[in-house]
């Protein structure tokens, strides 16, 4: 009886794949094409399907854009209910890091449903707005006070500083992932994915009360701004109003007028450091907070920001290099537990997602190592042995 070999059928390239590995490393078809030395016309053709790289060039476009090769032929995946984006930063030259931040953010969505497949996270307890808000088109400041107290009466959360925003938030069922996007002009973005909210932090800019305040205005396009469309924030004046809208929501909710009153006592910009110390929300944030409050009056705001400029706080205050961020656990604790637990070893993350190691790790705040580490990286000890007297 002749044998017949069984050889397994190559998966056909996806092209799209190709597109979505550039967009993520924060490259423009011309980057790419100088980089593995093809043209861009190359590149584009590649990217539509209608002509297929060499494995030569399949080889340069993995090592460039450092992804395995097995993630090009990666079959497109079902597509998840998305709700609308919002982005902190909409200039031009901000389209790079909005490029890596929405594909990372899509890469982190999959990981996280593929990871729910065996934790159960914790459930979805976003509130919603009282009934009386429900068909506002704009909200006033003072309705945005009235929300944010009602937020944290619903999370029974006192008046008092929030101790960790990013637990906080994690306990209800926001699911907070992180990205290096290597850019300056972003610092998150936030949508609902099939029902469950989702915060991406880009960590590029790491300050422990930036990081609250990001994720505090996140929380308050979650709540505020469900009924807002794609296409409505492609418009400026829209644009402009939410980010307005949710700066005031972050700032009322980190700082409730009532019990942050209490606590000014001068007006001096030296008596701001140990609020700064117990309420962990920026200098500049609370000085802000006071001219909405009516403390400061226009020309005291302007000698206090005169004052700021003056000692060099403007992008780094006292405490921001001594606090630590706050760190997102839940998908770092369901990934270690799926490992624990013996679901999958850490070679199968990235085999089975098709993802590199090192982004699954950025993404779920995982150490760095945790899942990339690799035999060849260890160091290799010798024993010399003492040579033999003769």
């Amino acid at each position: 009886m002749s044998r017949q070999s069984k050889i397994a059928q190559k998966e056909p390239l996806v092209p799209e794949r190709i597109r979505e590995a550039r967009l993520a490393r924060g490259m423009s078809a011309i980057d790419l094409a100088s980089a593995i030395g093809v043209s861009r016309q190359a590149i584009s053709k590649y990217e539509l399907g209608s002509a297929e790289p060499s494995f030569a060039v399949l080889e340069a476009l993995s090592n460039t854009l450092r992804m395995p090769i097995s993630f090009f032929s990666k079959p497109p995946e079902a597509g998840a209910n998305r709700g609308t984006t919002f982005y902190r930063s909409l200039k031009t030259n901000a389209a790079r890091a909005k490029d890596i931040m929405a594909t990372k953010s899509e890469w982190a969505s999959e990981i996280a449903s593929f990871v729910e497949r065996g934790i159960v996270f914790p459930d979805v307890d976003i509130p919603s707005l009282p009934e009386e808000f429900n068909n506002a088109e704009a909200f006033s400041d003072e309705e945005i006070e009235d929300i944010a107290e009602y937020v944290r009466r619903c999370w029974k959360l006192g008046n008092g500083p929030i101790p960790n925003i990013s637990r906080t938030l994690e306990a209800h069922g926001v699911v907070i992932s992180t990205i290096k996007t290597g850019c300056e002009e972003t610092d998150a973005c936030s949508c609902f994915i099939d029902s469950r909210p989702f915060i991406f932090l880009d960590t590029q800019k790491e300050c422990a009360v930036r990081t609250r305040f990001n994720l505090s205005h996140e929380l308050g396009h979650l709540i505020l701004h469900g009924g807002i469309s794609q296409s409505d924030i492609a418009d400026k004046k829209e644009q402009d109003r939410i980010e307005k809208e949710a700066n005031h929501f972050a700032s009322c909710f980190l700082l409730p007028r009532e019990s942050f009153l209490r606590d000014i006592r001068s007006t001096s910009l030296t008596s701001f450091l140990p609020l700064k110390k117990k309420w962990k929300v920026s200098i500049q944030a609370m000085v802000y907070r006071c001219k909405e409050l009516g403390v400061f009056s226009d020309s005291q705001m302007i000698y206090i920001q005169k004052q700021i400029s003056a000692r060099r706080w403007r992008k780094n205050e006292p405490f921001d290099d001594e606090w630590p961020c706050e760190e997102p656990i839940v998908l770092r604790t369901a990934v270690n537990m799926l490992v624990d637990r013996g679901d999958f070893s850490k070679e199968d993350f990235s085999s089975i997602l098709r993802f590199p190691a090192l982004d699954i790790e950025e993404i779920c705040s995982l150490p760095e190592g945790f899942l990339s580490e690799r035999e060849q990286d260890m160091p290799i000890i010798i024993d010399f042995a003492t040579k033999r007297q003769i």
